[in-house]
C-alpha cells in the first residue's frame, strides 16, 4: 500500500471517528445509534491496518508515521465505542453481558488456544491469534470491582506483541461515568506499546474518590527474550479521564514462559515476574523470580519484603534495585559500606565505554548462626579490544554477602572480599549430582 493510500484511508478513518464521537463528558448521553457508528469506524481502521502487508522476513521494530496515526485512531474509536455502549447501561449490568455485547458489536474475542499448547501455522481455528499484524486478534475484557467500579480492557496485536487500552467507569447514581483512560502515548517503535503482558489491580480507598489503580505492562520486542516493563500507580482525576501518575518505575524482565502475576489487597500490591540471573544455569534458562511488593500510602510508594524467593536471588535483586529501595533491605547500621558495594554494581555497565564489570553468582552457604547465610559473587573487569575476541579481563574479585533471614524475606548485613569462616556449610544452590549406572 502506498503512503498516499495510507493517508487517504487515514482521512476516511478520522471522518468516521469524528462522526461517531461526541465531546467527552463525565457521563455520555445514551444514543441507540452511536455504538453502531462507532463499530463501523473501528472496522474501517482495522481494515486499513490489515491491508498493510508486512514482509515475511521483516523483524524491524520501527512504525511508519501513517501507521502510528492509524493506531491512535483505532484506540480512540475503541474507547468511544465503550463509552457509547456503557452510556445506555444501568449500573446493574453484568460484566459478562457487557463483554459479550462489545465483542459481538466489534467482531472481537476470536478463539484463543489453551495455555501452554503449540499451534501450527495455518490452523484455521486460531487465524487471528496467529496473525501478528497491526490491529489483529482484538480482545475485550470487562470486569467489576469493589468501590462500584467497572473496567474495560481492549487488546490487539502489533508485530511481536500487543497493545492495550484500559478504561475504568464508576457507578454514578445508577449510571456509569467515565473515570479513567490508560493507554500508551503515540509510539515510533513497538516497545512504546502497553503490551507483551498487561495487568491491573484496584487498591480500594477509604472513600469512593480515593481508590488507586496499579498497572504493569511489558514492552514488546522482536529479537530478544529480555526486555523492559513498567509499573504505574494511578489516581483518578475529577472530570478528566487521564489519571494522575503517583508513581512510576521501569525495570527489566525475561519474556519467556513464566507468566507474570499481579495481586492487590488493601493498600499493598505485588507483581511477580522473572528476570535475568547472574548464574549460568541451563535448567532454569538464566532466570530468577523477582517479587515487586509495594505499600501505597497517599503519594508514597514503599517497597516491602519479600523481594525474591531465595537468598541468592535476594542479593541479585538487592544489587539491581535502586539504592533507595536497597537501603530499606539493609542493616541500618551498615548502610554506608553497603552503599559503596551497591554503587559498584550500578556502574558496572557505563555508557559509551569499552570497559564493563561482569558479575557471576557463586555458592550460597549456611552459617553457624541459625538463619544467617553467605552468598558469593565474583566481579570481573572486562575491556573490549577491537580485533581481539573476548577482549582483556582482570582477575575476578570475590564478594561475600552476609544475609539474615527475617519473617518476610532477608536483610543484607554486610559485604566484603573475605569469606566468613563461620559460613562453611554445603552450597545450598548446587545441583544434585546424578550417578551413572
Amino acid at each position: 500500500m502506498s503512503i498516499r493510500s495510507l493517508r487517504l484511508n487515514l482521512t476516511v478513518s478520522f471522518a468516521l471517528l469524528l462522526a461517531a464521537a461526541p465531546s467527552l463528558r463525565a457521563q455520555e448521553a445514551c444514543s441507540i445509534a452511536a455504538p453502531q457508528r462507532d463499530a463501523e469506524a473501528v472496522a474501517q481502521v482495522r481494515a486499513n491496518l490489515r491491508s498493510i502487508k508486512l514482509p515475511e522476513d521483516d523483524i524491524g521494530t520501527d512504525i511508519p508515521a501513517p501507521l502510528q496515526q492509524s493506531l491512535a485512531t483505532l484506540k480512540s474509536a475503541l474507547a468511544q465505542t465503550a463509552r457509547d455502549v456503557i452510556a445506555c447501561k444501568r449500573a446493574t449490568v453484568s460484566p459478562s453481558a457487557l463483554e459479550n455485547e462489545l465483542a459481538k458489536l466489534l467482531g472481537a474475542n476470536p478463539p484463543q488456544p489453551p495455555p501452554n499448547t503449540s499451534v501450527r501455522n495455518g490452523d484455521k481455528r486460531y487465524e487471528e491469534w496467529l496473525a501478528f499484524e497491526y490491529g489483529r486478534n482484538l480482545q475485550i475484557s470487562v470486569r467489576g470491582f469493589a468501590q462500584n467500579l467497572l473496567s474495560v480492557t481492549f487488546t490487539f496485536h502489533i508485530p511481536c506483541g500487543d497493545d492495550d487500552i484500559l478504561m475504568v467507569f464508576e457507578n454514578d447514581r445508577g449510571l456509569w461515568s467515565d473515570r479513567l483512560l490508560w493507554q500508551s502515548p503515540p509510539y515510533k517503535d513497538i516497545a512504546g506499546s502497553f503490551g507483551d503482558f498487561f495487568l491491573d489491580a484496584v487498591l480500594p480507598g477509604k472513600t469512593l474518590d480515593d481508590w488507586r489503580l496499579v498497572v504493569a505492562h511489558g514492552k514488546p520486542w522482536c529479537t530478544s527474550r529480555f526486555s523492559g516493563f513498567s509499573i504505574d500507580v494511578l489516581a483518578p482525576k475529577s472530570n478528566d479521564p487521564h489519571p494522575q501518575v503517583l508513581w512510576h518505575t521501569d525495570r527489566g524482565y525475561s519474556r519467556a514462559d513464566f507468566t507474570p502475576t499481579l495481586k492487590a489487597s488493601d493498600n499493598t500490591f505485588e507483581l511477580r515476574i522473572n528476570e535475568d540471573a547472574m548464574s549460568f544455569d541451563i535448567d532454569n534458562a538464566f532466570e530468577r523470580t523477582v517479587i515487586y511488593r509495594y505499600r501505597v500510602s497517599g503519594t508514597n510508594v514503599t517497597r516491602l519484603e519479600p523481594i525474591a524467593t531465595n537468598g541468592r536471588s535476594f542479593v541479585e535483586e538487592w544489587l539491581s534495585m535502586p539504592w533507595l529501595e536497597a537501603k530499606d533491605q539493609s542493616l541500618p547500621t551498615n548502610t554506608e559500606a553497603l552503599q559503596h558495594i551497591h554503587h559498584l554494581y550500578e556502574t558496572s555497565y557505563p555508557k559509551d565505554s569499552n570497559t564493563y564489570t561482569s558479575w557471576t553468582a557463586g555458592p550460597v552457604r549456611s552459617c553457624s548462626t541459625i538463619g544467617h547465610f553467605q552468598v558469593a559473587f565474583d566481579a570481573q573487569l572486562n575491556k573490549i579490544v577491537p580485533g581481539k575476541p573476548g577482549g582483556d579481563q582482570d582477575p575476578p574479585v570475590p564478594y561475600y554477602f552476609q544475609i539474615k533471614q527475617i519473617p518476610n524475606g532477608y536483610e543484607l548485613e554486610s559485604a566484603s572480599e573475605t569469606p566468613d569462616s563461620t559460613c562453611n556449610g554445603p552450597d545450598l544452590m548446587a545441583k544434585p549430582t546424578v550417578k551413572s549406572h
